[in-house]
């Protein structure tokens, strides 16, 4: 069993528990569920999402992943938050993707602390970051993954997920290499025009997932 801000949920269907009551989700939101929860703090991109909802299974194969995704996301919502209609647990980031949010990690509420504690303002027009009074020009691609690394800052933006908002398509970045350097490339530049070091860095790796903002 795994339990993660008061949901309570084991691997086969039935066994899910919210705040002290019995809750049953048809197999797909389960195993949906189940996803999310494991990567909670995680944004993770529908395609994503799909891919290990589906992973093996044909019958809705043309039908439209995403679609289905936002479907039994509601779903799910519907039987797990307090009120569905503004969700605290399952939150979405527009264009990018749903997370799972560990409200007993605090994370939003630390990175804001932090965010205060000095100035970035970033130029998506210009591709320019304003840090500590400093212009910094970026690349187009520095500057897509900045912004959406700030809009999410304090979660892990997956490294598929980065892959797709740099070229269109997401990739599997555990079996394609090139994508996987390309992109390891790209942000070691990005950290190193910030100014980042071993100790002390804004943009965080996390080992095999994904890159996150952390702040100062």
């Amino acid at each position: 069993m795994m339990e993660v801000s008061g949901i309570c949920i084991g691997p086969w269907v039935g066994q899910l528990v919210v705040r002290g009551r019995e809750v049953r989700l048809g197999p797909l939101e389960h195993r949906l569920l189940i996803f999310l929860m494991r990567n909670a703090n995680t944004l993770l991109s529908k395609e994503a999402i799909a891919a290990e909802t589906w992973a093996g299974r044909n019958e809705e194969g043309k039908t439209n992943k995403g679609y289905l995704v936002s479907m039994h996301i509601r779903r799910i919502r519907q039987a797990i938050e307090e009120d569905s209609e503004v969700p605290r647990l399952i939150v979405n980031r527009y264009g990018l993707g749903y997370m799972f949010v560990d409200h007993a990690r605090g994370i939003q509420h630390r990175v804001e602390e932090k965010k205060d504690s000095f100035s970035l303002e970033l130029d998506r027009e210009r591709n320019e970051v304003r840090i500590r009074g400093r212009e910094i020009h970026l690349t187009t691609s520095e500057s897509h993954l900045l912004e959406c690394l700030l809009n999410s800052a304090g979660n892990v933006c997956s490294d598929a997920l980065l892959t797709k908002l740099l070229w269109g398509a997401e990739k599997d970045t555990q079996t394609d290499i090139p994508s996987r350097h390309r992109l390891a490339s790209i942000m070691h530049n990005l950290r190193d025009k910030l100014g980042d070091t071993a100790r002390r860095a804004l943009i965080e790796r996390v080992w095999k997932v994904g890159y996150r903002y952390v702040g100062h």
